[in-house]
């Protein structure tokens, strides 16, 4: 009986003790034990998507007032990255028109900060910030040009990731479509080369 007595009133105690705390009693010292949470942003990943080369140029580099030149084209891009945080990822993308029937060929490599801000678990949008080189070829029948050039490049999307079926995993597919401004008003025949384009990258 008596060990029954020393249990309920060890029980008793137990939730007295808080109490008294917020009754204005003696304070009693709590300590909380901080679990450190394991930061599983930093990912590695890789992507391929298809763009669509836009260029612009002067007709002639002696009538800069005429209309310009445009020409569209459609090619491939390679891109791979890590991310660093949430926030900020480093990224490499190599890109390069491969339709026929135009009258300029695009090729382009360049590295890139990009900040990024997430809008949803699944949703982000980001910037573009870096350097590269960009090559035009143009051949109109009668005259051509090689003009590789070194300069700023910058430009923005937005990203989707695919929902998984473990979602504590770092692995994930992802969807994204951005814009780029390779070259601005470049050279004596002031090109412009910008790039629009759709793809899936896979982080492991």
């Amino acid at each position: 009986m008596r060990s029954v007595v020393k249990s309920s009133k060890a029980v008793l105690l137990a939730f007295m003790l808080p109490a008294c705390g917020f009754a204005g009693g003696n304070k009693i010292p709590r300590y909380i034990n901080v679990i450190p949470v394991e930061d599983n942003t930093k990912s590695f990943y890789v992507g391929i998507g298809g763009s669509e080369f836009l260029m612009k140029r002067d007709t002639c580099a002696c009538a800069p007032d005429t209309p310009d030149l445009e020409d569209h084209r459609f090619g491939v891009l390679l891109r791979a990255g890590w991310e660093y945080s949430q926030y900020v990822a480093f990224e490499v993308r190599a890109s390069k028109s491969l339709e026929s029937g135009g009258f300029t060929e695009t090729e382009h490599y360049g590295f890139y900060v990009k900040p990024q801000y997430p809008l949803t678990e699944t949703t982000k949008v980001y910037g573009l910030i870096g350097y590269g080189k960009t090559t035009v070829d143009y051949d109109s029948g009668t005259r051509s040009s090689h003009n590789p050039s070194n300069s700023f490049s910058f430009g923005g999307g937005i990203s989707y990731d695919i929902p998984s079926s473990q979602p504590n995993s770092a692995s994930k597919w992802q969807l994204w479509i951005d814009a780029q401004s390779l070259l601005r008003n470049e050279s004596w025949m002031h090109t412009d080369a910008n790039t629009l384009s759709l793809g899936v990258s896979y982080f492991f």
